[in-house]
């Protein structure tokens, strides 16, 4: 393995299972670069890295010469909606706190995820296109798309996790075991269907463009494939 392999990690979408049951068994601790924002990855010594751990967009790649694979789990836009909102509201705890959690305190599900929508997409655009466009932008979701099918060597689902974990491993030659990640879970949230028809119309309305790239996530894993893909380098994104 002499590439980088970039995780997209979308907050609440099982990455840290993932790495739990892939990455800690494969790639040791000191080869793993903790991302911290563009800023010090921009500058940080990365010659050694085989993986890069960390809630980081696509299109960090044009940042560094090395050769990169990106990787990436999706989640249905509902639910992840619902466990992040719940998941900001118990990060309540005297050494730390939530950095959206005043936010969360002083609106509801419904008007936090209006003004912060489609994460997913957001994510999957990446840089510089997510500050190019707005987050509810159909120019996004084209950006978005187009990565997901082209840019994109791994591409999972969290309701299907283990072929994901088992795709990645699989090419590498990795071994791997199944491994959920407890410590971020979400308690004491409501399930989709526990929801209001009012108050899903009004997520969903918020949420399109994230449903259109699972959906589109969903095609692709069904087909097999990511379409044309081609390693991102410095030149593409």
């Amino acid at each position: 393995m002499n590439d980088l392999l970039i995780f997209t990690h979308i907050l609440k979408t099982g990455g840290t299972s993932f790495k739990r049951s892939v990455i800690d068994f494969n790639i040791p601790e000191n080869r793993v670069y903790k991302y911290r924002g563009l800023k010090h990855f921009i500058f940080d010594d990365l010659s050694e890295a085989r993986f890069v751990d960390g809630h980081c967009p696509y299109g960090i790649h044009i940042f560094t010469s090395r050769k990169c694979t990106y990787a990436t789990i999706l989640r249905e836009p509902l639910s992840l909606a619902i466990s992040y909102y719940y998941f900001i509201k118990q990060c309540d705890y005297p050494n730390y706190k939530h950095p959206k959690l005043e936010e969360v305190k002083q609106c509801s599900l419904v008007v936090f995820i209006k003004n912060n929508p489609n994460p997913q997409t957001w994510c999957i655009a990446g840089f510089p296109w997510n500050k190019i466009y707005s987050g509810t932008s159909q120019n996004l979701l084209s950006c978005a798309v187009k990565h997901l099918k082209e840019r994109y060597k791994f591409v999972g689902i969290l309701e299907s996790i283990e072929a994901f974990e088992n795709e990645v491993a699989s090419f590498y030659g990795w071994s791997w075991k199944p491994i959920y990640e407890q410590s971020k879970r979400t308690f004491n949230r409501p399930k989709a269907r526990d929801l209001n028809e009012s108050d899903k119309t009004l997520l969903q309305k918020s949420l399109s463009l994230d449903i259109q790239l699972y959906n589109e996530a969903i095609r692709l894993i069904e087909s097999g494939s990511q379409g044309r893909y081609t390693p991102p380098n410095s030149h593409t994104t």
